[in-house]
Parts: structure tokens; sequence; C-alpha cells
């Protein structure tokens, strides 16, 4: 179904991409037209194309030209593809500078020609603008956020230490294994009309029910004409089975989904899907609350890079570590990448040193201050899960892995991954929906949720360097996790998914320009309200 030019608008907007030129956004509608694509399958052709080509910029010239790209592809094929096309896996996050979004690189020239950002960090006049919200009724006075009950007790889960990337390819196909037949076993549990399991691949005459890890038939990108399902070594003796989604009215799958599917393979080439059964996921404890409780405790959150692109200067930094000191929250919250470059005559690690006792010196008197690591720290060890920073005076602080599960007073459990899953993910979902308009942000956080996994995508994004064994202990959400932060170069959001508070802060910078961070106020009945805020 074509799109209108609203829907096209909102849907860029999802990638902080503002189209603004009547021209180009006529010539998107042309292409919704055309090709019978709705706007977000519209957006992820652009994302992909513009991937491949050196992140163009958009203009008439580029959109003709990935017009005859589609035409090609569709003549090729000889299908008629209406529904939800998928980036190209080979996506690399660096496309972000193209979309106003987070530098990931340090290529400041290509950013200049590419980004013309409507105000640079040092002119903008929207500071402490609360711009998203998830409160009953009216958000609560600035006197409430400030201090909370004071200090809190704060334990972490995850990543201590050890040797990572020694892994054998037995020991990662064990895990593999291990996680299709637990999938299966959770799925069975739940879902009383499943009372085993076919093996992948195998001819039915009558509907039987499947089970294993979705991926591509060839090796390739997801589409909905390449999905296979992986089985087990015990029922499907690890067999790669074709499955096709064409008769579903609704489906979401990704590279790595545990799922199950009922339906016949009648000639034993294709698996004929009536029906697919998701993971169960636990009811949350957390609730959308308005702040009027006296007992509550205050968290701040942000997210690196904390320099802007144009410059190694942390006055990003700087102005959030006064908003700290002002408002006095229980809980400070910093997400890499802490330093994403080095400092002017410094090196990476002199850098990460001079920076972390900083802000220890400035703030870990008045507020818990945890640490979580990225790939994306020039002086830290780029693999995933990751362990804690070793930086000095870390006694005052907590040094958390990437990811982890900070407790606080033995009762809030915390999420907290700084790799971007939700863009990764963005880059390789299928989906078709019955309505016309879906929530895409809350599906890739029920994604999550559901798989119970940090980063349930498997094979994982190029710029994910994935410890398989490492993961399998690290890597999962507890069920019963109260709040979960996934920072990412998506829009910021904030959202309620079945009971459980999920948070993208967005990023302390965005370019030159700058960006977002967290407030949280946690009620002792497990109530909740959030802000997002302009630095």
């Amino acid at each position: 179904m074509a799109a209108t030019i609203d829907e096209i608008k909102e849907s860029f907007l999802e990638f902080d991409v503002e189209i603004k030129d009547d021209e180009i956004l006529e010539k998107f509608l042309f292409l919704s037209t055309l090709f019978g694509m709705d706007a977000e399958s519209l957006t992820n052709e652009w994302i992909a194309f513009q991937s491949r080509n050196n992140h163009c910029d958009v203009t008439i010239h580029q959109l003709t030209l990935l017009e005859r790209e589609i035409t090609n592809v569709r003549a090729k094929t000889r299908k008629s593809v209406k529904i939800e096309t998928p980036i190209k896996q080979e996506i690399k996050m660096e496309y972000c500078d193209v979309i106003k979004n987070d530098s990931l690189n340090n290529n400041d020239s290509l950013l200049e020609e590419k980004v013309k950002p409507s105000q640079i960090y040092s002119s903008r006049t929207n500071s402490g603008e609360v711009v998203d919200c998830l409160c009953l009724g009216d958000s609560p006075d600035e006197g409430v956020w400030q201090g909370g009950r004071g200090r809190v007790k704060v334990t972490w889960e995850g990543r201590k230490k050890g040797k990572y990337m020694f892994q054998r390819v037995q020991e990662s196909c064990d895990v593999n294994n291990d996680h299709i037949e637990i999938g299966g076993s959770l799925i069975m549990e739940e879902n009383k009309e499943i009372e085993s399991y076919a093996p992948c691949g195998g001819n039915s005459q009558t509907p039987v029910v499947i089970m294993g890890r979705v991926r591509s038939e060839d090796g390739a990108k997801l589409t909905p004409h390449s999905v296979a399902l992986e089985g087990d070594r015990g029922v499907s003796s690890g067999r790669v089975g074709v499955v096709g989604v064409e008769g579903l009215t609704e489906f979401s799958l990704f590279p790595g989904k545990l799922v199950a599917m009922r339906g016949v393979n009648m000639d034993g080439k294709k698996f004929h899907v009536s029906k697919i059964f998701d993971l169960p996921r636990k009811v949350g404890r957390m609730r959308v609350g308005n702040g009027s409780k006296e007992e509550h405790f205050t968290i701040m959150v942000a997210s690196g890079p904390f320099t802007t692109s144009d410059s190694d200067d942390h006055k990003p930094l700087l102005d959030f570590l006064d908003v700290v000191t002002k408002m006095q929250p229980s809980l400070t919250i910093f997400i890499g990448p802490l330093v994403e470059k080095a400092s002017s005559g410094k090196t990476y690690a002199d850098s990460a040193k001079f920076w972390t006792s900083h802000i220890i010196n400035t703030i870990s008197d008045i507020t818990e201050v945890v640490f979580v690591p990225s790939q994306r720290d020039v002086f830290h060890h780029p693999v995933y899960p990751q362990p804690p920073y070793n930086v000095p005076g870390s006694t005052k602080v907590h040094l958390v892995s990437n990811p982890a599960t900070i407790i606080v007073n033995d009762k809030i459990k915390i999420g907290v991954s700084s790799t971007d899953i939700l863009f990764h993910l963005v880059a390789t979902e299928i989906s078709r929906s019955a309505t016309k308009k879906s929530d895409r942000i809350g599906r890739l956080v029920s994604h999550i949720l559901n798989q119970g996994s940090f980063y349930p995508l498997y094979p994982p994004d190029k710029s994910v360097n994935l410890d398989l064994l490492s993961s399998e202990d690290h890597g999962r959400i507890p069920p019963d996790v109260d709040l979960l932060l996934l920072p990412s170069n998506l829009q910021h959001f904030i959202k309620d998914v079945g009971g459980h508070i999920c948070i993208n802060p967005g990023r302390i910078v965005k370019g030159r320009s700058g960006g977002t961070y967290a407030r949280i106020l946690v009620d002792e009945d497990r109530s909740c309200v959030a802000e997002i805020i302009k630095i």
C-alpha cells in the first residue's frame, strides 16, 4: 500500500532524518506508489541503498538510481514484494553521521560535507527542554527530582573478567544447540497445544510443529522469500528447513530468533507456516506513576560519545556533570563510549584516566556512579560481552560490564547494554502487520525481552565481536528486569512494554549538536516516572 507524505516524514524521523525538500518528498511518494511500498519499507530501502553508495546525500539523482535498482532487482526475481524489505546486513554504523546522529568515526571532513546541523553545540538554545515523558498526569516538579532519598545500595551482575575469543567451534555449536533446545522447551511449556516437535525439513501431510532458530536459506540477507529454520540436534539432527510465510497476515522475524512454527510440508521442500509461536515473556512488575510517593530514588543516565564530532573538548560531559551536581540523583549511570578519541596531546589511556578521575572527583561524594563500557571506547577491549573498565579510583564507583544487570537496594533490576542492538535489528528484521501502522520500536524492544537476550541477533552485526560462550553466561536478560536501558542511534524513547520500562536516552551529543539524557524516578511501590531532556 502506498504511503502518504506525512507517513514518509514520520518514518524517516525515526532515524532522526528530517526531509524538508518538497521535490524529494514527492519523489519518495512516487516510488512508494510505483512499487507498492509503505513508508517503513521505503525508508528501509533508502537506508540500504545509501549504505551501499558511500552514504550519498538524498537527491533526485540518487532517488532515480534507487528506482532503477529496485526495478532491476524485481525484474530478476519476477516477484513483487509488498512487505517490509530489510536493510542490508552490511549496513555500517558510520551511516549515522549522515542521518544527523552521533559520529561513529572521526572523519570530520565527511561530517562537514554531508551533515549541516541546525545548530552547533555552543550555540544551542534548548538546553533543559523535556522532549519526552512517561508519567501519569503532569510531570513532577523539579524539587521532587532533586536528591531522592539520598544514596542507594548498588550491586551488579555480569562479566567480571576472563579470557575471550578462545572459543572452539564445537563449543560454539553446543551453545547454539542448547539455545534452540531450551527455547523449544519454554515454548512447549507455554503452549499446551504443542505435544511434540517434528524435524525441520521433513515431509508432513498433516499439520505439525517445528522449532528452531530463524536464519536465511542462502546465508545472505534475510528476506520473506529466504526464511529458513535451523533445528536442534535431538529432533532435527541439526538440519535446516526452508519455510514459507506467504500465508501469514502478521509476522516479525530476524536472524537468530527462536520460534516454533505450525504448518505442513507436503513435498519436503518447503514448510508452509500457518502459525508462529514466540518465546513467552514474564509480565513485568513496574508501572507508570506520577512521582507522588515520598519514598523514592532518582537516576540520571547519559550515553556517549561525550565530545562533539568537530572537537575533542569534553564540554558536553562537563555540562552533564553540572546538572548532576545540581540535581544530586541517587544514582548516575555513564554509558560509553566515554573516550572515542584522545584529547589533544594525550594517549587513549591517558584520556580515559583523566576523565574517569575527573568524574569520580566531581560527583562521587553526592551520587552513586556507574560506568558501563562500550565497544567504541578506544582504550578498552572491543569484545561483547565486555569486561568492566580498569581505571584508577574504582573503589569509589561501580565499574560494570557491558551488558550488565544493576540491582538497586536489592530490589530494582536495571538491565543495560551499550551495544546498539536496536539499530542492528532494524537492519535485519522482516515483518508484516495486519494494521496499517505498527509500533516498530515497541516491536523491536519486545523481540529483546521475549528472547531474553541483550543481543539476540545471530549472526551478529559485523561491528560486534560476539564471544558466544561468554554471552551464554553474561548476555541474558533477567525475566524480572524492571528497567531496560538501550542507548541507540535511533530516536530517543520511553516505553512501558508489558510492565518493563524500556528507555533509549539518546546520545549526549549528535554530531556537533547537543543531544539528550534521561532521568528516572522510582517510587517504593515500583511505580516510575521518566523523562528525556536536552543537554
